[in-house]
């Protein structure tokens, strides 16, 4: 994820005239759609350059993203993990949650007990990272299996009262190239 911003940076020095300010969200994927779509709205509200800029670095440290991953075997062709972990992962029946750390790299944040119904396994999770007292913005994204994104969504929306919006997005093919078909993600950013 460093490299995206690094080359944000590099891109933003061959632009003249014109003030770029690169933001590095430490996040991925739905966690910095959420970032991203909470500007957007301050920005419809009225409030200009400065005023977002001073509040981003909030936005961004209440804004979360968890990944279950289905197939580990893109994962570790992709050289973000070694093949025994996928072995003994498979042996277990368990799946790994990555999330994003403060410093912007992946970490794990959690397991999940085999792979069937990831959705409702996952939604279990999410719903067990949210405070009952927050409101939240959520985005879910999948990887080539809306079916289960749309039930993610159902299962959050059901569990938790305090949404004030909640999206359904494909994962992209940058993260979507390492995680593999049958991924889910969640992004959850708290309001209050």
């Amino acid at each position: 994820m460093s490299g995206t911003y690094q080359s944000a940076i590099n891109a933003s020095k061959r632009i003249d005239k014109t003030k770029i300010n690169i933001v590095d969200g430490f996040s991925a994927s739905v966690g910095l759609g959420l970032i991203v779509m909470e500007a957007a709205r301050l920005a419809k509200e009225g409030k200009n350059y400065e005023e977002i800029s001073a509040v981003l670095p909030e936005i961004i440290s209440t804004s979360n993203v968890y990944l279950a991953v289905k197939d580990l075997s893109y994962v570790v062709k992709g050289g973000r993990l070694p093949g025994w972990v996928k072995k003994v992962a498979d042996i277990l029946h368990i799946r790994p949650v990555l999330t994003t750390k403060e410093n912007g790299s992946m970490g794990a944040a959690g397991v999940l007990k085999g792979t069937h119904n990831l959705a409702k396994k996952m939604s279990t999770f999410a719903l067990g990272k949210m405070d009952d007292d927050k409101i939240y913005n959520v985005l879910i994204g999948h990887s080539n299996v809306p079916e289960d994104g749309i039930k993610l969504v159902k299962l959050i929306q059901e569990g938790h009262n305090n949404i004030r919006s909640i999206h359904l997005l494909d994962i992209g093919c940058a993260l979507g190239v390492h995680a593999g078909p049958g991924s889910l993600a969640v992004g959850l950013q708290s309001i209050s």
